[in-house]
Order: structure tokens, then sequence, then C-alpha cells
């Protein structure tokens, strides 16, 4: 059953000519100091895709700070190849690949970057969003924004805490991902050994450039904490119009090679 479930998730999105989505991602970040604190952060996001070559993503940060209450990054990829923007940063970056912009842009993102995209495009580099889907436990039936959905639990990687997809019982395609993460020094010790090791392995410039940027940002100690992270997704097979993968005007003179 839930390796049936799981293939036919796979054939839809791998299958369809055309996918878009809009949602939100929630997340509470959690601390012991030595009372609970906690705090919310919301980033909306969309994407849109027509195969084979015609993709945008962008997503927005919202209510963290006065000075950042509206970070938006862009990423598009159409006749011109793959670019991105991100507001906190100047200039647009070109790209190899769909998947190099989105695999940088998923901790900033909440996880949305990647979500659906290794879906749509089977082996790009952001890896499958439901590895080891087919050895998990499926929970119950429920509702998700009106529609019934299979309720599915697994766990990505040994490494990783299980986290909870919501399919829609009807069209198979991802309505909610609920995530939990524990951030403590073994979490960020173990990033760094994995960053350490990929950068032995043969990489594009691109690749090895973001590698040795998040080994560099890598902190050394911070206080641990704890997300709890939920993804409200709702997709669409309908072709999204034309417009949305036009280069942005204000791109047309900012381009820089990533």
């Amino acid at each position: 059953m839930i390796s049936e479930l799981v293939a036919r998730v796979r054939a839809i999105y791998a299958g369809c000519a055309a996918y878009q989505d809009s949602g939100v991602v929630t997340t509470v970040f959690l601390r012991d100091r030595p009372k609970q604190v906690s705090s919310t952060v919301t980033k909306p996001f969309r994407t849109a895709f027509v195969r084979p070559d015609r993709f945008r993503f962008e997503f927005a940060q919202e209510g963290v700070r006065r000075w950042n209450e509206q970070q938006r990054l862009t990423v598009v990829w159409n006749e011109l190849g793959v670019r991105s923007n991100w507001t906190v940063k100047p200039g647009v970056e070109t790209h190899a690949s769909i998947g190099a912009p989105l695999v940088a842009a998923n901790g900033v993102s909440g996880g949305s970057a990647r979500n659906v995209v290794g879906l749509l495009l089977p082996g790009v580099e952001t890896g499958d969003p439901l590895a080891n889907a087919e050895h998990g436990e499926l929970l119950r039936a429920a509702s998700e924004d009106g529609r019934e959905c299979h309720v599915l639990r697994y766990s990505p990687d040994v490494a990783q805490p299980p986290r909870t997809v919501w399919i829609d019982a009807r069209e198979f395609l991802i309505r909610r991902v609920d995530d939990t993460q524990v951030f403590d020094a073994a979490w960020y010790e173990a990033q760094r050994a994995r960053h350490a090791e990929l950068l032995k392995g043969d990489l594009s410039e691109e690749q090895r450039a973001m590698l040795e940027h998040m080994l560099a940002q890598s902190p050394g100690s911070q206080q641990p904490f704890r997300t709890e992270t939920t993804t409200h997704c709702k997709p669409s097979l309908d072709a999204p119009d034309a417009s949305v993968f036009a280069t942005p005007a204000e791109w047309a003179t900012d381009t820089k090679s990533a």
C-alpha cells in the first residue's frame, strides 16, 4: 500500500507537463533559557513549472524584524538560462543548473525550495524529497484545506528526524509537510563533516564555492534550539501563465556569474 502510494506520487510529478503551487512555510523556533522561548517566522512561496525548461520559484520572509520584513528570493529558468536574485544580496547570479540555486535556498526558504523540484525533475541536485518514504508509516486519513489526504510519516535519512507529508487522496499531490529539527552541537558537527566530505568529490566550481561558503559560515558553537515547521501548499497541474517565466525587468542590466 505505502510503496504503491509513493510510486503514484512520483509518477504524477515526474510525468506532468506543467505544475504550479503557492503556499506558506510557518516555522516555530523553540529555545530553553531556562524557560521556553519561542518565535515564529512565516515564508510564503510560489512555484511554476512547464516541462522541459521553464521554472520559477520565489519566496519571501516576513515579520522577523523591521529591516527584513520582506526579504525575497527569486529563481527563474527560461530561454536565457538559470538565474537568481536575493534582495539581501546585490546583483543577479547565473547558474549551471536549476538545482544549484534551490539547494542554496533550502535553509532560508524553510525547505520550500526543495519540497517538489526533486519530484518534478528526478536526479536534480536538490535530492529526493520522498527518500525512504516507501518504508514509512501510513498514519491515517485526514482533511487538509478541505481535501481528503493520506498522512504518511517517514525518515528520509537515519540522521534526520521523521517528516510527515499529507498527500491528496484524489490527485496524489503533496498538500502539507510537517518537519521537526534539533540544532545541537552534534548536528552542527555532523553538518561540518558532511560538507568537508563533499568537498573531496568531483564538483563544479559553483558547487564547490557554495559548500566552502556553507562550511565557513557554520558556527563553532551556538545555543541549542529546535524548530517545528509546517508547510501548507496548494498544488495544481494546470499550466501557469507563460508570463511568469519572463525575466524580471529589473534584472536586465544586473547579472553576474555565480
